[in-house]
């Protein structure tokens, strides 16, 4: 299956220091959503069965999302695309609110930094969770998911391979299996955004 996103896939935009950057997840919806329908009578596929409301799926997300960055951070909205199969293009279907838009972490914002975490789907493939400009100190190239030492990456990790994520993979899979994470100190296009554009 060619490595598109989609069917439906979710954005949650932040700025860090002044960069806009943002979290995407893939996921599938119940039903047929229509442009403009209010974001908690849109319900998303979990990995249980049963639906999630796009409202209470994006705060979750965020609301584990956000331990890894600092208070300074702000993501405010969220917004559910749906994807052409086959292309790169999307439609926008629906969007909201965070209910607690700002990160959580009291450490310094690791300017450039890459978070990683990546997982093995359903099928047999793998994804992975970028997070740009973290707050998670230090550089770790590759070590088990689960052990980082870090309480609030094993809840997010956790929550991608647990019965309630709707996170799924681009084969349209839901994730089974924490893999590894990693922190890099820099990624390259985010470098050359903040000190050479």
């Amino acid at each position: 299956m060619p490595n598109f996103p989609g069917p439906f896939l979710v954005e949650i935009p932040y700025i860090v220091t002044g960069l806009a950057h943002s979290l995407t997840f893939n996921c599938d919806a119940i039903g047929t959503p229509a442009i403009g329908d209010a974001p908690d009578t849109v319900f998303l596929e979990s990995k249980g069965g049963s639906g999630v409301a796009l409202d209470d799926a994006a705060d979750e997300f965020w609301g584990l999302a956000r331990s890894f960055f600092n208070t300074a951070v702000l993501a405010s909205t969220y917004t559910l695309w749906k994807c052409t199969e086959g292309t790169g293009e999307r439609t926008f279907i629906s969007g909201g609110s965070l209910a607690a838009p700002n990160g959580v972490s009291g450490n310094a914002t690791q300017l450039t930094q890459q978070t990683t975490i990546t997982f093995r789907s359903g099928r047999g493939g793998y994804g992975k969770l970028e997070m740009l400009e973290t707050a998670v100190p230090g550089e770790v190239r590759k070590i088990p998911a689960t052990a980082s030492g870090y309480a609030f990456v094993n809840a997010l990790v956790e929550y991608v391979v647990g019965p309630t994520s709707v996170v799924m993979a681009r084969d349209r899979s839901f994730f089974v299996v924490p893999m590894n994470i990693g922190w890099d100190p820099q990624n390259d296009k985010v470098f050359e955004r903040r000190y050479r554009a």
